[in-house]
């Protein structure tokens, strides 16, 4: 089977694999954008995660060390690092889970200082970012998940044991 394309067909397919070939500065210079190259080099900086808060871009990305951080950027400045995720020894894979929650001007998300496991986290834009209760005592994570904000009001799911079920919870920051 033969597929004629149009010269305008022709012209998109170069246009893609021009863009496909280009190194990132080649295509930010064409395309008047701005690229930010957090960990430089073959293993990249896997950005994900991106919501806005409080006028800022909040993703969280791969260092040059390798740990996992929450970067925010007006879009003009590099972005800077508001939370880093720890590794334990026994920790493997990506520790950084998205999505954020924004909620009554709260910025919620899923953290772990290596002495806790996967906790819930707020951050409000000033003040470091702080785990709002052990869930799930110790070093085992609470399985926070599904979090979604209400009216205000942080709703999630999460267990108080490792093998015990998930429940529905909620956090509002104004008690």
């Amino acid at each position: 089977m033969f597929v004629h394309y149009t010269s305008a067909m022709q012209n998109f397919i170069k246009y893609l694999i021009a863009i496909c070939c280009m190194l990132p500065d080649q295509v930010a210079a064409q395309y008047k954008l701005t690229v930010y190259d957090i960990n430089a080099g073959p293993k990249g900086s896997s950005p994900r995660g991106f919501v806005a808060f409080q006028n800022q871009l909040y993703f969280i990305a791969t260092d040059s060390i390798n740990h996992e951080c929450i970067f925010r950027t007006d879009g003009n400045a590099f972005p800077e690092v508001v939370y880093k995720y720890t590794k334990t020894p026994s920790s493997s894979g990506r520790q950084a889970s998205a999505p954020f929650v924004v909620a009554d001007n709260i910025l919620y998300f899923i953290g772990d200082d290596g002495l806790h496991g996967r906790e819930l986290y707020s951050y409000d834009g000033q003040n470091p970012a702080k785990m709002l209760a052990d869930i799930c005592p110790g070093t085992a994570s609470s399985g926070v998940s599904y979090m979604t904000q209400y009216k205000g009001v942080l709703y999630f799911r999460a267990f108080t044991h490792p093998d015990s079920n998930y429940c529905i919870w909620s956090y509002d920051a104004k008690y």
